[in-house]
């Protein structure tokens, strides 16, 4: 796989930028949340490690995806200070 964000750990759960990041934190469940809360999966399937597409590796998941996105993103962006994300949306 490839890093879609780096961040120190208070600001990535505060401000998830990348949409895999948002995903997998609101699949997570949370502490303060109702025990019968349900879950968000991350629908669809990761890709194929074999024939890695040469677009954002999230392209086909993500519902915040634009034309823009079937191009490889950069590899980092920087967004804050010290918070980096590779995606087209910033």
């Amino acid at each position: 796989g490839k890093i879609v964000e780096e961040a120190p750990v208070e600001e990535l759960y505060a401000k998830p930028l990348h949409p895999y990041t948002q995903g997998l934190l609101n699949s997570l469940p949370r502490l303060d949340g109702s025990k019968h809360e349900e879950l968000s999966p991350i629908e669809g399937l990761p890709p194929n490690l074999i024939d890695y597409p040469q677009k954002c590796p999230f392209f086909d998941r993500c519902g915040k995806r634009k034309e823009i996105c079937s191009d490889p993103p950069v590899l980092k962006k920087t967004i804050y200070p010290e918070h980096l994300v590779s995606c087209h949306l910033y």
